[in-house]
């Protein structure tokens, strides 16, 4: 038989299951069938009490696989492009060769101090500056000859500078410092004989503006700008010193840079009205085609703390040049389709659902994961449209001046950091399709089973450990650099909790107090909290996996093939590829499609995440029936007041038996049987005790013979004696 005419038969031999069969049949010797509102009505009126509920999941869960399949293949599809974009665009290993190169070269190069050795991360005051500046950083930059004594070839047309080995030096470096005014700082002069002269924090009621010579240093070398890019010092310690400042560029040349460094250190370009130091360079690595700005930085405090800190940023300025390129750019272009098609999905779902979509939390997450593509789209644009003009000046080396390459990266970088936060949320996404075996899904129930008591026990855990945050900032913040600030000390408070706790420097810093606040913070968050933090989860894991397990005895009764129902499955998808080998397997496979197509139109009537959640609901109240009245809060609008449509399609269109299956005897079950059992004994036991007492009570006299002594009430009674 074809195909075709198999699923012609199909279609006009709807199977019934035998339940529905002896519903919806009349008397057998009336010649008239019965029409399909007697048999809607019937069935209305045997599922009116309620049909399996392992029926329901197992229904459910074949009617979502459907969907899910193609919704998770199609996304499985869009992630990966996104993945191969990001990776092709932005190779990681590339980029740490070149900026771990360059710190470890710079940054962490001991300087030949007559003291002790050190590097640029322990700079602790001006002397360490220059010092780190002539010996490090000139002379790692501008090595001018090989390890033999060799010079470097200059035969190029170009100033062949390396940086650790392979990175050239594209444009002229930038040395560039933000100032205050003096006597800028808030103490009353009166307060002391030496509160006079003073430098204050830098601000903008602070900062030197304009060309001010007396507030400036004094060489002709430095220029005053108000559009330089934007510099901004460490995170959580430097202050933001935006686009002005006073700069000196150095030259790709290592006399004349010499020179100019030496003048700097004459006229004492760095002094107290100093408050951010920014050395910027540009380097380029030719195998890689990779552009490196890297930026470090120094911010005074008017404490007298040196706070050194580094920027490093990496992009390839011309992303679409060689045939990779080319492959990468087909698929931007359907990425970009994708996510058109994906908007217009989430707005027809939007339309459809109306106010119940933003109940899902589902679509919460597609919301976000949409919008952060959108942004991601949009910076990648900005970099390649609007800096185009920027880039092309990069093509050519700049021997004497200073071009911006930190804004064009930053962008790149911001670009692909959005990107890694993004596919957060779209692997997150992924449990979405996890719910088509729920042993899968069995982390993400956990976790939502727990969020009831996580969340009350996380607001108690950031209360306690704001309170041990201030306790220590004012205790160790004079002294311990974790607990300078409140927000870094609450950072490494959370840090302890993995990393342990430095001992010996809180007590160096404070001794009478750390024994107490060590103990107290390690009794109360590390043993009391954290031990309730896993009871919380483990409560949770040993309810899921009870109901798992529950529903999974549950839905065993209704599973037709419990070997071949997922290779059925996965060969009715596969169709256009997979043959099917005999007529029994295609007619399998079209009865599944044709199931599937009726299932779709059932889960029409009903809120199918609300459904959901009503039988997880029920399964919980071990009970092994989904009633009418379980179903009605779920109907849909123009369906609410006939759940029982639903549950006869249901039961129709899955041919499910209203037969209850025998439940397997358990253990459990066998104790509470025997119990009862016991109780039963016990009670028949104590109304014979009640009867012969009663009779032993009212005898007149005890008889003397022996058989007088076995009769009780006289003739037609008898027992033995209590």
């Amino acid at each position: 038989m074809s195909r075709g005419s198999l699923a012609g038969e199909l279609s006009s031999k709807p199977p019934k299951s035998a339940q529905t069969q002896q519903i919806t049949m009349t008397d057998r010797h009336s010649p008239v069938e019965p029409d399909a509102d007697e048999e809607d009505t019937e069935m209305q009126a045997a599922t009116a009490g309620g049909i399996p509920l392992g029926g329901v999941i197992y229904s459910f869960k074949k009617a979502k696989r459907n969907s899910l399949f193609y919704s998770g293949l199609l996304y499985t599809t869009f992630l990966a492009i996104f993945v191969t974009i990001t990776m092709l665009i932005r190779p990681v290993d590339q980029t740490f060769q070149i900026q771990n190169a360059i710190i470890e070269g710079i940054a962490k190069d001991d300087m030949d101090s007559p003291r002790f050795e050190k590097t640029f991360f322990d700079m602790a005051n001006y002397g360490d500056f220059w010092v780190w500046m002539f010996e490090v950083f000139y002379g790692n930059v501008f090595e001018g000859e090989w390890y033999n004594g060799e010079p470097r070839n200059r035969s190029h047309e170009y100033e062949d500078v390396p940086v650790m080995r392979y990175n050239r030096l594209q444009t002229a470096i930038r040395l560039r410092q933000s100032r205050v005014e003096r006597d800028s700082c808030k103490t009353e002069e009166d307060n002391h004989e030496l509160s006079r002269p003073c430098w204050g924090d830098y601000g903008t009621a602070t900062a030197v503006t304009g060309n001010k010579h007396a507030d400036r240093p004094t060489t002709d070398l430095t220029r005053w700008s108000t559009d330089l890019n934007y510099f901004e010092g460490r995170h959580d310690d430097g202050k933001q010193y935006k686009k002005s400042g006073y700069y000196v560029d150095l030259p790709i040349n290592a006399t004349r840079t010499l020179e100019i460094l030496q003048t700097l250190v004459a006229e004492r370009w760095v002094d107290e009205n100093t408050r951010g130091i920014a050395i910027e360079m540009n380097t380029y690595n030719p195998a890689y085609d990779m552009s490196t700005v890297t930026r470090f930085k120094v911010d005074i405090r008017p404490g007298g703390l040196f706070i050194p800190s580094i920027e490093i940023f990496s992009a390839r300025l011309y992303p679409y040049t060689s045939s990779i390129d080319g492959f990468r750019a087909f698929l931007e272009l359907v990425f970009f389709f994708a996510l058109l098609y994906y908007f217009w999905r989430e707005g027809m779902e939007m339309r459809t659902e109306g106010w119940r979509y933003a109940q899902s939390f589902w679509n919460w997450v597609e919301l976000a994961n949409l919008t952060f593509f959108v942004v991601i789209m949009a910076y990648w644009l900005r970099y390649i449209g609007t800096f185009g003009p920027d880039r092309v000046s990069f093509k050519e080396q700049s021997v004497d001046k200073f071009q911006d390459l930190y804004t064009l990266t930053q962008v790149f970088s911001f670009t692909a950091n959005m990107a890694a936060v993004n596919v957060v949320f779209s692997f997150v996404k992924f449990f979405k399709f996890l719910q088509l075996n729920q042993r899968m899904l069995l982390i993400w129930d956990v976790l939502t089973h727990a969020m009831g008591n996580i969340i009350p026990f996380m607001a108690i855990f950031v209360l306690i450990t704001f309170a041990f945050t201030f306790a220590g900032h004012w205790l160790y913040g004079s002294r311990v650099f974790e607990f300078r600030t409140w927000n870094v000390a609450f950072g490494y408070l959370l840090r302890t909790l993995t990393e342990g706790i430095e001992y010996e420097t809180l007590k160096n810093a404070s001794p009478g107090a750390t024994p107490l606040y060590v103990t107290a913070w390690i009794g109360i968050v590390t043993l009391v909290l954290l031990n309730m933090f896993i009871a919380i989860l483990t409560d949770s894991y040993a309810f899921v996996q009870s109901r798992t397990k529950r529903m999974d005895e549950l839905e065993r009764d209704h599973v037709e093939d419990k070997e071949n129902d997922w290779l059925l499955f996965l060969r009715s998808k596969l169709c256009c590829c997979f043959t099917p080998r005999n007529h029994e397997t295609e007619k399998k496979i079209l009865q599944l499609n044709k199931k599937a197509r009726e299932m779709k139109e059932v889960l029409e009537m009903v809120d199918q995440e609300r459904l959901w959640h009503t039988v997880l609901q029920t399964v919980t109240t071990e009970k092994d029936e989904l009633s009418v009245e379980d179903v009605r809060p779920v109907c849909r609008a123009g369906h609410e007041g006939v759940p029982e449509m639903f549950l006869a399609g249901l039961v129709d269109a899955q041919q499910l038996t209203l037969d209850k299956p025998p439940r397997p005897a358990t253990t459990m079950m066998e104790i509470g049987s025997l119990q009862t059992q016991i109780s039963a004994l016990e009670g028949d036991l104590q109304a014979l005790l009640d009867i012969n007492v009663i009779q032993y009570e009212t005898k007149p006299s005890r008889p003397s013979s022996r058989a007088a002594q076995y009769s009780v009430g006289g003739a037609g009674g008898g027992g033995p004696p209590l």
